[in-house]
């Protein structure tokens, strides 16, 4: 638009406000009803369909202010008020729909006037403000059923073929819809019209997309990767890795964790998806409070983090120690993970690794991500150069695999006051060999492993302690 039509535009607004004014003033009088006069018809005339949308600039607290004081004294509305009323119902101060009787008297107002724009204000203000705890909201919603057919496309095609402005109906159809297309409820909405101001980040959309992320726990069809892509899209930030919705948290770590319980993705979809929610919620290693809304999604995320934490020490010990020496420890503690308990998962419950800084350096070198792990602290007692330990819970005890020419040690309540503590930060190499005033009840040197000698010493000791018998044949 040149400079002289974007002149000649304001001044039609200034004009058109003028006239609107002039005659919410003197057109009708407070509590008589009479038809609108011919300056708010003409003033209506002159409005375009942006007047729909909250317009910058305008002290939407004070008309608040006014159109409480009014509607509490009877006061019709015209339609430009009961627009600008829209957008005063939960974000201004004072809030219209706090105030029960009042809220009513507006919407019965509204629809009264069957105006078109002053309607599809109100459809805007739902959809951008909505908000499940917002009082009155039941109110707009039913209002709505009823307005959307004045309020012309899209609105009165969404509640047509949605439901859109029905409780709770239009989230869950939404969803449903989202999940069948496998795009965001916001795609959605916009290829269906409702433009302006749709915010990617809360209103209408966020109930819309838990009623996708609902849906998506329980449909198991679903490729793993698609799962993801579809999660990440649905309610994580691109740029920085954060939940779009935190109230929705507990419904992204289900929807990426629990088709899971009985079986296991690929291992880099694992891998991302551990990464994923580490990010954006954080480990329930050391974040158990992050997840306690998601125990069984917590659960699994720690079955997984597990061996992740086995993986990673065997890859960088595999690259630091000596290969006659390591490759039959490798050998046994992938047979100890593979155990399964009486619950068909893992007898290894949780594991941690701790490293120096030779083999921290090399996982770095290794490209391994989102590396959490304890570091020896300097000072704390001999560690050889690249010296790392497996640290495993397995029923009441904790295990210390020390790589290179360490020992085996294993205390036998992990509970108890100096038992080694899984997930710190640092550790001192004294207090994975000898505890902290609770010396460990067994240990082993790793001697003859072309025999078996240690491995079946271990895995004796495993079965006193949880009666469950690794068979010989897996690390042999």
């Amino acid at each position: 638009m040149d400079q002289h039509g974007e002149q000649d535009r304001q001044a039609g607004t200034a004009l058109r406000d003028a006239i609107a004014d002039i005659g919410a003033r003197f057109a009708r009088p407070r509590g008589e009803e009479v038809p609108p006069s011919r300056l708010e018809v003409l003033a209506a005339s002159m409005s375009g369909d942006a007047t729909a949308e909250k317009r910058e600039g305008r002290d939407y607290d004070r008309i608040a202010d006014m159109l409480l004081s009014d509607l509490k004294q009877n006061a019709m509305l015209n339609a430009r008020r009961a627009r600008d009323g829209a957008w005063c119902l939960w974000e201004t101060s004072p809030a219209i729909a706090a105030y029960e009787p009042v809220l009513e008297r507006y919407l019965r107002q509204l629809e009264a006037l069957a105006d078109k724009r002053a309607s599809r204000s109100l459809c805007n203000a739902y959809l951008n403000q909505f908000r499940p705890d917002r009082p009155g909201l039941q109110q707009v919603s039913r209002t709505l059923e009823t307005v959307s057919l004045v309020a012309g496309d899209p609105y009165n095609g969404l509640q047509r073929d949605l439901q859109l402005f029905s409780l709770p109906q239009g989230p869950d159809n939404m969803g449903a819809r989202a999940l069948r297309e496998r795009r965001t409820p916001i795609e959605l909405l916009r290829s269906l019209g409702v433009s302006g101001a749709m915010s990617l980040q809360g209103g209408f959309v966020e109930p819309c997309v838990g009623a996708a992320l609902e849906r998506l726990v329980h449909d198991r069809g679903l490729r793993p990767e698609a799962r993801l892509d579809f999660v990440k899209a649905l309610a994580i930030d691109p740029a920085k890795g954060a939940l779009l919705f935190p109230r929705l948290k507990a419904l992204v770590a289900n929807a990426l964790l629990l088709p899971y319980i009985e079986d296991t993705p690929p291992d880099d979809i694992r891998a991302q998806t551990l990464s994923l929610l580490r990010k954006a919620i954080g480990d329930p290693r050391s974040h158990g409070a992050e997840w306690r809304s998601m125990e069984e999604a917590a659960r699994i995320a720690r079955r997984w983090l597990t061996k992740q934490s086995i993986d990673h020490f065997l890859e960088v010990v595999d690259r630091v120690a000596l290969d006659r020496m390591w490759r039959w420890r490798r050998k046994f503690w992938n047979a100890v993970f593979e155990t399964r308990g009486q619950d068909g998962q893992s007898i290894v419950e949780e594991a941690y690794v701790v490293f120096d800084d030779v083999g921290y350096d090399r996982a770095r070198q290794m490209g391994i991500e989102d590396l959490t792990v304890g570091r020896f602290l300097r000072g704390g007692g001999n560690v050889q150069a690249g010296q790392s330990v497996l640290l495993l819970r397995i029923g009441r005890m904790v295990i210390a695999e020390w790589s290179h020419n360490g020992r085996v040690r294993i205390w036998s309540d992990a509970k108890r006051d100096g038992a080694p503590r899984l997930y710190q930060k640092s550790y001192s190499a004294a207090e994975l060999k000898s505890g902290r005033s609770y010396y460990p009840d067994w240990e082993r040197a790793h001697m003859s492993p072309e025999t078996l000698s240690w491995q079946d010493a271990v895995a004796d000791k495993l079965y006193d302690l949880i009666r469950i018998r690794i068979p010989q044949s897996r690390y042999r």
